[in-house]
């Protein structure tokens, strides 16, 4: 992932500061924000950038985490079939190819760890994912995940 990055002059910004314990699956963890990083590298111009944040939801129990890009973003109607199976993959900036269905796996596995996922674009502008998880324990059979820096 890194080679791509500086293929395309990429700056990964990463604004995580210190652990931050979630109650989640790692490995569900390590594929979404992959996953993540890898279609915001995928979809942004040549010297783009990158960031990644952690905030408060607002929500007693849950942290939130977000990846950024400045690329060619999301109209409202990719958008809304970003999670489904009837959505269709598109090249990256330099040609690149995906399936869509890495979306659609990251929303599976957010949600079996009690989070959810969503996405905020503008088209030409950038796109926003993010994503919360639980940051104490349920009834469900869940990992210590901490997340401090890039997987």
């Amino acid at each position: 992932m890194e080679a791509q990055a500086l293929e395309k002059d990429i700056r990964m910004n990463n604004h995580l500061t210190g652990p931050t314990l979630v109650f989640a699956d790692h490995s569900h963890v390590d594929f979404v924000v992959r996953n993540l990083l890898s279609n915001a590298i995928k979809y942004s111009f040549q010297g783009g950038k990158i960031e990644i944040r952690k905030s408060d939801t607002g929500k007693a129990g849950l942290t939130a985490f977000s990846i950024s890009d400045n690329g060619i973003g999301i109209d409202n109607d990719t958008a809304e079939k970003l999670f489904r199976l009837d959505g269709q993959s598109r090249l990256g900036t330099s040609g690149e190819k995906g399936t869509a269905l890495g979306l659609i796996i990251c929303k599976s596995f957010i949600e079996a760890n009690g989070g959810n996922i969503r996405v905020e674009s503008v088209k030409q502008k950038g796109t926003t994912f993010i994503f919360s998880l639980r940051q104490d324990r349920d009834d469900s059979d869940h990992t210590v995940s901490e997340s401090g820096g890039l997987p």
